[in-house]
């Protein structure tokens, strides 16, 4: 690689190492758009004259104004100081790229695009950044090759060849993923609060579970297709249990279309060992399996599968900050890993002190009577209003198609339209009227099914509201928005489902073992890996009647596996390269070549203590190089060529 080339690709892998910064919104996309533009700029700049760079008087201006530019951005532009550091670097890539001093100092641009890097990857999630870490690392290495190269030579007073290095460099890239796929299980775990893994909201997502839902206000729902949580719901579980409705709370408090629950007063810690009850199976119970993304560092909400009874697998839990939500105290892994025991009917272990009630207005009243006048029960008036909603009123996905806000009296008695959270408050409402007690219940609902997992991905998008409603004994689910038109139900087709099913296979891998893979793993993975050394020396101590049995053959084959590793070691021993011979031949002539000495060096030595025979080993390196490192070997004529040139030394 001559020289022009190699500043064309460094500026190139300054512009490389920041692109990862596009997607994961650590610095503002303007910010980093402006910094390609310019270096693109420069880069056009340097093809056409390789020599043009600013004056020193320019450069220095510049540095002193950034440099009180830089607090600036960190007091009042960015408000924080590690974007206001990223801001930095790039101007300090840039002042490089047009800095002729600079240019000669090959290891400080390349420490400062190390750095670009380093914060591109520390800030990136999605499994995609390993393929960015590979091209990044092949471009950095091919760049401290050739410095390599050229500081052997200038040692050596010789000049640097310019040697193909490609495979090799290749190589060493292959070779470092191994070695840090071997390690990584094992290097010390450190809490790092910039990397959140796939379970945090996005930015500008607004789709998910959250502590109020106000009709009064216009809302604009951009869907998220962040995990919450993965179900596993066993085979022989009943209908009412699929498709997952994972419950985070209910909402039992209605003002100016404002609903809220009713908070806590002093959270209550749920009485138990490894095994928390929070009500009271009446009918069979299943066992499903929740690994929820932790999306708080403290306090983690936890969504519970309807029909939850008991919680087992998480070291507390605490039911607030309002009733009906619960809550496992303090900090802990990014993934949550609990069983829930559920069943079709459950009791509350204790009768409400209160239900909830609402002030109805004249006009809802009059409806609730017109849909259910014949119905007596709770369960009668229930099913009568969620069939004529779900019959007689549109379902639309965003708020946003609704134009004005749209409350709940309007959605009833006007529009007759809306989403999930106005079918969900209108049905409360007209119970509330026949004097049945409701509520609306929030979470998510659906989900994709993966069949290489057994399990169902739950996304911040599939965030719905259905209704809970008293019966006299104790709450009931019920869900008037229409079937068809709920999370999850557009389904792709099998080619697509089967596609995203083997994304998201892979997406979890990469969460659950790369992204999350904490302290208490690598505690499971020594545990298991000396419960199987264990195992296996019992296994191998009680295989010794049959170890007698085939004693001749494994004596027999022991002396084979011998014999190879022996024919293998001298086969390796023969195999000397050129380089080798070479190093043979001029000890005789008393020159001695250590095996970290380079072939420039080489050539230096020859010239001083073997003259006449420095054109031969010139060639005889020549042909050394290509053959080592081309990826074509050399000819019969070449190695014909090289056998008599060692001669002649």
């Amino acid at each position: 690689m001559t020289r022009a080339p190699r500043k064309a690709e460094l500026i190139v892998l300054a512009m490389v190492a920041a692109l990862p910064l596009y997607f994961n919104a650590a610095l503002s996309i303007p910010a980093v758009l402006l910094y390609h533009l310019v270096l693109g700029a420069i880069l056009a700049w340097k093809v056409s004259r390789p020599t043009g760079s600013l004056p020193h008087a320019v450069l220095w201006l510049l540095g002193v104004a950034y440099l009180l530019f830089y607090f600036v951005d960190a007091v009042a532009i960015s408000h924080n100081l590690i974007r206001a550091t990223g801001h930095l670097l790039f101007f300090i890539a840039v002042y490089q790229s047009v800095d002729r001093d600079a240019e000669k100092n090959q290891l400080q641009r390349l420490l400062v695009i190390f750095l670009i890097a380093l914060a591109s990857i520390a800030t990136s999630t999605h499994i995609s950044i390993i393929l960015f870490v590979a091209g990044l690392a092949y471009l950095l290495l091919r760049q401290l090759v050739v410095l390599s190269r050229e500081e052997s030579a200038r040692l050596v007073g010789a000049t640097a060849r310019d040697l193909p290095m490609n495979r090799s460099v290749a190589a060493y890239v292959v070779i470092l993923f191994v070695a840090a796929a071997a390690f990584f299980p094992l290097l010390p775990r450190v809490r790092n609060p910039f990397v959140r893994g796939t379970g945090f909201a996005s930015q500008g997502a607004s789709t998910g579970f959250s502590d109020a839902i106000d009709l009064s206000q216009g809302q604009v729902i951009t869907p998220d297709p962040r995990v919450v949580a993965r179900v596993t719901v066993p085979s022989g579980a009943g209908p009412e249990f699929l498709p997952v409705r994972l419950r985070g709370g209910h909402y039992d408090r209605w003002n100016s279309d404002r609903w809220t629950s009713r908070p806590v007063r002093s959270p209550q810690v749920i009485a138990g060992s490894g095994a928390f009850d929070i009500a009271r199976p009446v009918t069979a119970s299943h066992t499903i399996v929740v690994r929820q993304m932790r999306t708080v560092a403290q306090n983690q909400r936890i969504f519970l599968p309807t029909g939850t009874w008991q919680v087992r697998g998480i070291g507390a839990l605490i039911e607030g900050p309002n009733q009906g939500s619960y809550t496992i105290p303090g900090a802990g892994e990014a993934l949550i890993d609990f069983s829930a025991s559920a069943s079709g009917t459950i009791d509350p272990i204790a009768p409400p002190r209160r239900l909830p009630t609402y002030e109805v207005p004249d006009g809802i009243r009059a409806l609730a009577d017109s849909i259910a006048r014949n119905a007596t029960t709770p369960r009668e008036n229930a099913a009568v209003i969620e069939s004529h909603l779900s019959a007689n009123f549109a379902y639309v996905p965003s708020p946003v198609n609704l134009g004005e806000p749209v409350g709940v009296e309007d959605f009833l008695l006007r529009e007759r339209r809306g989403h999930c959270e106005h079918f969900a408050a209108g049905m409360v409402l007209l119970l509330a009227a026949r004097g049945v007690p409701a509520r609306i219940a929030g979470g998510f609902y659906g989900g994709e099914y993966n069949p290489f997992g057994g399990y169902f991905v739950i996304r911040q998008r599939d965030a719905h509201a259905w209704v809970e409603m008293w019966d006299g004994e104790r709450w009931t689910t019920w869900d008037p928005t229409p079937s068809d038109l709920r999370p999850g139900a557009d389904q792709p087709n099998v080619v697509l489902a089967y596609v995203s099913a083997v994304a998201e296979s892979i997406n979890f891998f990469w969460d659950r073992y790369i992204l999350t893979f904490g302290l208490s793993d690598q505690v499971n993975l020594i545990a298991s890996a000396f419960y199987a050394a264990r195992d296996a020396i019992a296994a191998i101590r009680g295989g010794f009647g049959i170890a007698s049995q085939l004693r001749p053959i494994l004596i027999v084959a022991a002396v084979v596996a011998g014999a190879l590793i022996v024919a293998l070691a001298l086969r390796r021993r023969l195999r000397l390269t050129l380089f080798d011979l070479l190093a043979r031949r001029l000890a005789k002539a008393g020159i001695v070549v250590a095996p970290s000495t380079t072939s420039a060096e080489v050539v230096t030595l020859v010239r001083r203590n073997l003259a006449p025979s420095a054109r031969v080993v010139e060639r005889i390196l020549e042909l050394y190089e290509r053959d080592r490192f081309s990826s074509r070997p050399l000819s019969r004529d070449e190695q014909r060529e090289a056998r008599m040139a060692l001669k002649q030394v």
